[in-house]
């Protein structure tokens, strides 16, 4: 087997590369399938803290930066 693998043959080379794009999106469907939409209430989170820290001003800027 490893010496065959070592030195394919033509028709290997192109059963090696369908099986390569086959495993490829056998292993990357489920990572399409598992996106989720962001929840409305960590949205909504993340918005509010932007929004005060946009409030807030220059101040942070300047405590933190001399």
């Amino acid at each position: 087997m490893k010496s065959k693998l070592s030195n394919p043959t033509d028709s290997d080379i192109s059963l090696y590369d369908a099986l390569k794009n086959n495993l490829q999106s056998y292993f990357l469907e489920p990572r399409d399938n598992m996106k989720c939409d962001l929840l409305e209430s960590i949205a909504s989170r993340c918005k509010k803290f932007v929004d005060d820290f946009n409030k807030s001003g220059d101040t942070h800027t300047q405590k933190y930066c001399p």
